[in-house]
């Protein structure tokens, strides 16, 4: 077991002072491993489509803005009565995943 001198290890006993718990992890793991680029990567991706979404004005599926869906929602395969991924749907709806052409326009 560790032990820590005043208790924990965010008391600094040099200083008497305490420092946060982010500031403490950040410190000791400065590559952040809890955090996953994968789902970094996928966050981000879902933030450019939405982008993409809105610049062209559709809606969150892809389609016009006044769309309506039965039950609804596009996501909803009555077949097996499972939901399906939205970001995946798109995909499969935009395959040349427009959104990725204009980050690269952005980069530059």
């Amino acid at each position: 077991d560790t032990m820590y001198a005043g208790g924990s290890p965010l008391f600094d006993e040099a200083t008497g002072a305490y420092i946060d718990r982010s500031s403490y992890l950040k410190e000791k793991f400065p590559t952040e491993p809890w955090i996953s680029t994968e789902i970094m990567d996928d966050y981000e991706e879902a933030r450019l489509i939405d982008i993409w979404l809105s610049a062209n004005n559709l809606n969150e599926f892809g389609d016009n803005l006044n769309t309506t869906y039965i039950g609804g929602t596009p996501l909803f395969d009555e077949t097996t009565g499972a939901y399906i991924d939205r970001i995946g749907y798109l995909k499969k709806r935009f395959p040349a995943e427009p959104w990725t052409i204009q980050m690269n326009n952005t980069d530059n």
